[in-house]
């Protein structure tokens, strides 16, 4: 019987993965549907603590691939993108929290010790890969065209924020919210490699095509292995966003190369 439930919770997650991938990143919803249906009928199997919580993460499957997942820096986006993806994370905690009387989900945003030494040269570690990674694979992908960038400063202003609601946005859920729930039943390997998969499934999505995916996957996976040293949001948040400062750059050079010439990537 342990056996059994153990088999069933893997191929929970592995349908789980799998359908993140086929709604979000290859943006076939109906197939991605089934595919939960499916995961949802072999849960039922599982024992009932694993069941709660695994099914929050159905859930916020379903919020995402429904939401209108686009660049766009409009009101129109902001609201069918916005909306579902704030139910995503909202609606697990509050049934987490409130249904199941559970800490699930927790949002850790402290530390209880300074930063030290490493963490601050790990972030100028990042931002050095980023700067010199970031505009090559924007060119060499065409990513960059999924953006559109005007060289308004209301606009650019607008731009820069909308980036980074996104950055704070991945690192609290696929690591407050995914991450969380996955650790307490798979060994931090596993669970690492399926936040990464969906995470990844849902940047693809978002705009970072080809083989950028490799990319997003490697930064998604050492976000879970820095979250899980440091359990602190902040830290995790603070990396996003310095990588989100240099991709912001390095869109509007690759759009107006002579308005941010600062890149070595012509």
């Amino acid at each position: 019987m342990n056996t059994l439930k153990k088999g069933t919770k893997l191929l929970s997650l592995i349908i789980l993965m799998t359908a993140a991938v086929v709604s979000l990143a290859l943006q076939m919803k109906l197939l991605g549907w089934i595919l939960l249906t499916v995961g949802f009928c072999i849960t039922l199997f599982d024992e009932e603590k694993f069941k709660k919580e695994i099914m929050l993460l159905y859930l916020a499957i379903v919020l995402l691939s429904v939401a209108q997942i686009s660049t766009a820096v409009t009101l129109h986006n902001y609201v069918f993108m916005g909306l579902p993806l704030l139910a995503a994370l909202v609606l697990p905690y509050i049934i987490g929290k409130y249904k199941y009387k559970s800490d699930v989900i927790q949002f850790n945003f402290k530390r209880e010790k300074r930063w030290q030494t490493k963490e601050f040269l790990y972030i100028l570690f990042t931002t050095s890969i980023m700067y010199l990674g970031l505009p090559f694979l924007l060119r060499i992908t065409g990513s960059y065209h999924n953006w559109t960038v005007e060289p308004g400063p209301a606009y650019l202003f607008f731009f820069f924020i909308a980036i980074n609601i996104v950055g704070m946005y991945d690192e609290i859920f696929f690591m407050g919210t995914v991450l969380k729930i996955l650790r307490r039943h798979f060994p931090f390997l596993i669970a690492n490699i399926a936040q990464s998969v969906i995470f990844t499934s849902f940047l693809y999505e978002l705009g970072f095509r080809g083989i950028f995916f490799l990319g997003v996957f490697l930064f998604a996976f050492l976000q879970g292995i820095v979250f899980k040293r440091t359990n602190s949001l902040f830290y995790l948040i603070t990396i996003h966003l310095t990588a989100d400062f240099i991709l912001y750059l390095a869109l509007i050079h690759a759009y107006y190369p002579l308005l941010m010439p600062i890149f070595l990537v012509k």
